[in-house]
């Protein structure tokens, strides 16, 4: 939400647990942020920050998605009540949100394995019928 302040410029806040003020950032100003990669399931980029700072993806927080600041595993706070936002303090980073989902994977393997035994059953029903005995 916007909050006029004594000056009548507009200031951003975020609801992390409590109100905090964010700031917007531009090329320019205390933080850069340079998205290297963006997918359905993975989101990367650097950040290079003069200061401390709350960072507010607008990105749908599910359970499964994970973030790693400079390859290390950090929590995701829940921003405005469905956005994933995290702490970062001054300096370069890389960051990294991946949506993982293994009941996804372990469905995908099963299924390889189901469509292998039927492949092969049909395999075997086809050869069992062209095959002549001879008495």
């Amino acid at each position: 939400r916007e909050v006029l302040n004594d000056s009548t410029t507009t200031e951003k806040w975020a609801f992390m647990g409590s109100l905090m003020k964010i700031n917007e950032y531009s090329p320019g100003d205390s933080a850069n942020i340079i998205f290297t990669k963006f997918e359905p399931n993975c989101i990367e980029g650097r950040i290079i920050a003069n200061e401390d700072g709350v960072y507010v993806l607008m990105q749908t927080s599910y359970p499964r998605w994970k973030l790693f600041i400079d390859d290390k595993l950090t929590p995701i706070t829940l921003t405005n009540f469905a956005f994933m936002g995290f702490n970062l303090p001054k300096g370069s980073h890389t960051f990294s949100f991946r949506y993982e989902a293994p009941a996804i994977k372990i469905a995908f393997v099963i299924n390889l394995c189901v469509l292998g035994l039927v492949l092969m059953y049909l395999l075997i029903s086809f050869f069992k019928k062209n095959t002549t005995t001879i008495p």
